[in-house]
Parts: C-alpha cells; sequence; structure tokens
C-alpha cells in the first residue's frame, strides 16, 4: 500500500472514529449542561409545554454525550473493527514525516506531563509506533483507564441495557470525569492530527480546562437563542464564561 493510502484510510479511520465522536461528545455536553445551568428560569418560565421539550431534549444529550465518548474508548473486537483508540494505536503505521519527533517542539506534551503528573518524558520518539506506544501506556494509566471504564459502565449498565441492583460509586465525580477525558482527548487529537497525518484540528486546540472553542459555540447558539425566548436574555446563565 502507498504511504497516500496509509494516510488516506487512517486519516477517515480517524476522523470517522475518534474525532468525530469526541465532537459529538462535546456537543450534546454543551447542549445538556446549558439546559441544566437554565434550569430553575426555564422551570419558572410560562410555557410548560416547551419546558417538557427542552427536559427531554436534555436527557437524551446526557445519554448521548455519553455513548459517543464510550465509543472512543471501546475495546478492539475480533469480529469487526471498531473506531476506537485502542484500534486506532494498533495501526501498523508506515509514516517518516516529523519524525525523529522531539518532544521539546510541541506543547502537547508538556500538558499530558502536567495533567498526568508524568515526572519524565522521552527527549524524542524515533518513529510512529514508538509515540503509539507512548499513547497505548498513557491511555491504560490509572488516571484515564478508571474514568473512561466508569463512562463505559454507564453506557453497559444503564443505557444499552438496564440491569438491577447495580453499584457505581463514582456518580458525584462523574461529569467531572468526563470533562478530563475530553480535556485529554483534546490534547491527543491535537498531537495525532500533527504528527501522524500532518493535519490541524483547529477545534481541539483550546487546551484550557473545560474550554469551549468558539465554532462549538457557534454551532449550539441556537440552543441559547430558544432558551432566551423563553426565560429572557437578561437571566441566561453563559455558563462557558465562568
Amino acid at each position: 500500500m502507498s504511504t497516500k493510502k496509509i494516510i488516506g484510510s487512517l486519516e477517515d479511520y480517524f476522523q470517522d472514529g475518534i474525532v468525530s465522536d469526541t465532537m459529538l461528545a462535546i456537543h450534546h455536553y454543551v447542549i445538556q449542561r446549558t439546559i441544566g445551568e437554565n434550569y430553575i428560569a426555564l422551570k419558572n418560565a410560562p410555557n410548560k409545554n416547551l419546558n417538557k421539550l427542552f427536559g427531554q431534549l436534555q436527557a437524551s444529550s446526557s445519554d448521548l454525550a455519553i455513548i459517543h465518548l464510550s465509543k472512543v474508548f471501546d475495546k478492539k473486537n475480533k469480529h469487526h473493527l471498531v473506531r476506537s483508540i485502542e484500534e486506532l494505536l494498533d495501526y501498523n503505521f508506515q509514516i517518516t514525516s516529523y519524525f525523529p519527533l522531539v518532544t521539546n517542539d510541541y506543547i502537547e506534551f508538556s500538558l499530558i506531563k502536567s495533567k498526568l503528573g508524568i515526572e519524565y518524558l522521552p527527549i524524542k520518539f524515533d518513529n510512529p509506533n514508538e509515540l503509539a506506544k507512548f499513547f497505548k501506556d498513557i491511555f491504560n494509566s490509572l488516571s484515564i483507564k478508571r474514568k473512561s471504564d466508569d463512562v463505559k459502565f454507564i453506557r453497559n449498565k444503564f443505557l444499552a441495557h438496564n440491569e438491577h441492583e447495580v453499584e457505581f460509586n463514582h456518580l458525584n465525580n462523574f461529569w467531572e470525569d468526563f470533562l478530563y477525558l475530553i480535556d485529554f482527548l483534546k490534547i491527543f487529537i491535537s498531537l495525532f492530527g500533527v504528527t501522524i497525518l500532518s493535519a490541524s484540528y483547529f477545534q481541539f486546540q483550546d487546551f484550557k480546562q473545560g474550554s469551549l472553542h468558539y465554532s462549538i459555540i457557534s454551532d449550539l447558539y441556537w440552543l441559547v437563542e430558544e432558551i432566551q425566548k423563553e426565560i429572557g436574555e437578561e437571566n441566561f446563565k453563559f455558563w462557558w464564561n465562568e
């Protein structure tokens, strides 16, 4: 297979899987949180039928945010390919551009180091498979794995199935952990895109914790306008500016 075809198929796999599901997880999270942050004002608004509609939208968006993020962290399946990080990092990379890759040249590595509390990072990666192994170790680290397992647990036990007498001990921190994973995926997508695909995924390049790229807010401004119609512009809570 030519290098051009390798990059093409890998880019399709990456964009239609990890990038798409991460973006959809963010979008649905923003919808459910925006409605939730304005819940009291909506509850006291006169149009009760519309308020019920917002409630249904919030519930479905919450489910979809969890489902899309779970897909990113799904295990490999021996029967069929899944567009997950585990499957992606087992790809047989045959790309030489940007390698050897010096870690000090990329801000993403320092962000990974500080976010995970890693004391030392490799000075360089000689080939993409070395970088893939580094990411495998990162995604299998306790701080990532516990949180991603919790997201999949909620998906499997409560959304995909309706299991009885299931215990879940991290509910109070669930959405905080959800955002932690999103923040880390933004770093991963940005770094993987630049070094492996020579592509910039600008929507993921705002690395401040919990930040939203302007393109996401712009795409979902219809929701802001609809809620403002119901509760008044002066009462709307722009939670992402806090």
